[in-house]
Order: structure tokens, then C-alpha cells, then sequence
């Protein structure tokens, strides 16, 4: 894949990333409504709901945003890690290589190592190739 292609798949590989992050940044808002709709149902019902309930509901929403902040920035670390080693790649040797798909770096299953890998296995041949 040469320069220019190489580029427009870095672009829109970034665009997704910063879309796909920003999705669990919309969880937060209802997080924050949840929590206001049980503050207003356990004021409204006084001393009749016990404290066994309250302390499970607030666990729950403390769960629910530790886990929401842990996987958006282990996506976030993700991406950010192919992207540099994307941009590295065509930095370096202007091109990138044709098994190199958008599809292919958006896959869960397809980590930064295996993208590393890739990477390595491609560099290798350009050097015996002698560029």
C-alpha cells in the first residue's frame, strides 16, 4: 500500500478510535441520572427502604463507573499503541502493508503485538529487499 493509502487508513483508523472511545463518555451522563433517580426514590421513601439495599445500589453504580472508565481507557491504550505503530511503520517506509486492513486493526481479537508482529515481519522483508 503506498503513501497516500497508507495515510487515509491511518485517518480513518484514528477517527474511529476517538469515535469509539467517546462512546462510553455517553454512559457517564446516565450513570449520573441513575444516581439521581435512586438519591430522589430513597429520600421520597424515608426510613422504610434499609440500608442493605442503598449500600447494594450504591455499589452497584460505583461498580458500573469503575468498570465503564477501566475498559474505555484500555481501549484508549489500545488504540493509541497501533496508532503510533501505524504512523511509525509509514513514517519510516512510506508505505504499509497490503495485509494491512481496516477491518483487520479494528478486530477485537487483533492486538498491538500482533500488529507489532506484522509490522516486524514487514520490515524484515523491505530490509532484505534493501530499502
Amino acid at each position: 500500500m503506498d503513501d497516500d493509502e497508507a495515510r487515509y487508513l491511518i485517518d480513518q483508523f484514528n477517527k474511529f478510535a476517538s469515535w469509539r472511545v467517546r462512546y462510553f463518555e455517553i454512559l457517564f451522563p446516565y450513570l449520573a441520572v441513575g444516581v439521581a433517580i435512586a438519591a430522589l426514590y430513597f429520600s421520597s421513601i424515608g426510613g422504610e427502604s434499609s440500608s442493605i439495599n442503598r449500600s447494594i445500589i450504591a455499589f452497584g453504580f460505583v461498580a458500573f463507573l469503575i468498570i465503564t472508565t477501566v475498559l474505555a481507557l484500555d481501549r484508549h491504550t489500545r488504540y493509541r499503541e497501533e496508532l503510533v505503530l501505524l504512523e511509525g511503520h509509514r513514517f519510516k517506509y512510506k508505505s504499509l502493508p497490503d495485509s494491512v486492513m481496516f477491518n483487520r486493526i479494528v478486530e477485537r481479537k487483533f492486538k498491538p503485538k500482533d500488529l507489532k508482529e506484522l509490522l516486524k515481519r514487514e520490515e524484515e522483508r523491505l530490509l532484505k529487499r534493501g530499502y
